[in-house]
């Protein structure tokens, strides 16, 4: 007996079917690390982090712009608070934040008591605020 192949041509050129394959190739890849990252990130931290926080992580509220990143710098984001940048700086067990200007002592409370009940809530960890 015999095989049989049963395919259509779409007419697209080779490259665009490679490029096509390639993409999807990568994009699977990529959902298995995330998987992957996401177990040991759970046995980590004993829960589930709550991912939907960070792009909200340093704008509590409609009023504070976030500012594009510059891909110079890394783990570095920037938002307007009331005119004045605010520059949060990510490293390995701290978040250190630089106002580059005035801001009231009420305002900057705020955005300090956000960002840190954020960060606790997305790892489930206790986040202290500690002024330099």
């Amino acid at each position: 007996m015999g095989c049989l192949a049963f395919g259509r041509s779409l007419g697209l050129p080779e490259s665009f079917r490679d490029t096509e394959l390639k993409e999807q190739v990568s994009k699977q890849w990529l959902k298995e690390q995330l998987a992957t990252e996401m177990q040991r990130l759970e046995a980590h931290i004993g829960r589930t982090p709550d991912l939907d926080l960070i792009p909200f992580l340093y704008c509590p509220d409609d009023s504070i712009t976030q500012l594009p990143q510059d891909e110079d710098q890394y783990n570095v984001f920037r938002v307007l608070v009331d005119g004045v940048v605010v520059r949060f700086t990510e490293e390995s067990r701290l978040v250190r934040a630089v106002a580059e200007g005035r801001l009231s002592h009420e305002r900057l409370r705020a955005l300090q008591e956000s960002v840190r009940n954020k960060l606790s809530a997305a790892e489930g960890a206790t986040w202290e605020i500690e002024t330099l």
